[in-house]
């Protein structure tokens, strides 16, 4: 078996997209008090072999190259009124990945969540990065 090296890992708040889109707007007044708009949580690491790992509630494997698109901030599904201070301090980091040939999915990350600033523009440079 193989051994990979850590490039990146930390603590991990998550939901898919389908899961946002669902609570909607109920983030609203749960953003007043703080918090974080997440379905689940886990650890998440990337390894140099190229695949991000999550593990907790529920784990999940995305290899970087079934990665279609990576992008830091809010969006239609998650809209910065469902945090604190309408997302001036954080964004989060939506990774839309192929899971087979032809079906999508969209997760919606905050790692490293320290009540006001998070490690997402880290994870998003370093997946970029190792992309490009």
């Amino acid at each position: 078996m193989i051994k990979h090296q850590i490039i990146l890992e930390g603590s991990a708040l998550w939901s898919y997209d389908y899961e946002i889109a669902e609570t909607g707007d109920r983030y609203i007044s749960f953003s007043l008090i703080g918090g974080i708009p997440h379905h689940h949580k886990g650890d998440i690491v990337l390894a140099d072999g190229g695949i991000i790992t999550i593990t907790g509630d529920e784990n999940i494997k995305i290899p970087l190259s079934s990665i279609r698109e990576i992008y830091l901030g809010f969006d239609e599904v998650y809209k910065n009124i469902y945090v604190k201070n309408f997302g001036i301090f954080w964004q989060p980091l939506r990774i839309q990945y192929y899971i087979t040939t032809n079906r999508l999915a969209t997760i919606y990350l905050v790692v490293d969540y320290g009540g006001m600033f998070n490690k997402n523009n880290k994870w998003y440079e370093t997946i970029t990065n190792i992309l490009s």
